[in-house]
């Protein structure tokens, strides 16, 4: 499951030696970013910036679709379908449910691509004018050793955010 990490990084320079350092991590693939931040949604020179599709609600919206896409499926063919014996029956649920999970599961990657989380704006604004917001996603088994590297180059954890499904939160 993916964890996305925000920190609050005093300079530039401090927030160069974290990307590098996070970049040599063993494991490193599965840390995304680190995307950074100042007060009011100002690039940081040299770094990425934040984008909303970092840090949307696409995942959720995903696993919602593929939910609501078997349930349509299924719905259409009871509606629609004409049972000829079990068997084809028992197909045509099965490959309507699956069509409309992959369907749906495409939709809802869309449109929760396209919405931002309002926590974000909500930690760049606490952000101090001379002070960087970082942001790394990174999956279980890497953020203890992300959290590590970034406190020992005297970053500060803001906060931790799981994404998926059983941790759905609006901010």
């Amino acid at each position: 499951m993916r964890t996305l990490l925000y920190f609050r990084i005093k300079d530039l320079v401090m927030a160069q030696e974290v990307r590098a350092s996070l970049g040599d991590i063993s494991g490193a693939s599965k840390i995304s970013g680190p995307w950074f931040a100042q007060n009011g949604d100002q690039p940081v020179e040299g770094l990425p910036l934040v984008e909303k599709a970092h840090t949307s609600y696409r995942e959720e919206f995903a696993v919602s679709g593929l939910l609501i896409g078997s349930v349509v499926g299924a719905v259409i063919v009871y509606q629609f379908g004409t049972p000829a014996d079990s068997a084809t029956n028992f197909l045509a649920y099965v490959g309507s449910s699956a069509f409309g999970a992959m369907i749906f599961w495409w939709l809802g990657g869309l449109l929760g691509g396209g919405i931002a989380r309002l926590s974000l704006s909500q930690k760049r604004s606490g952000v101090a004018p001379n002070e960087i917001l970082m942001i790394a996603g990174c999956d279980s088994a890497s953020k203890e050793v992300t959290k590590q590297v970034v406190h020992d180059l005297g970053g500060l954890s803001i906060d931790e955010h799981k994404d998926l499904m059983p941790n759905f939160r609006w901010a």
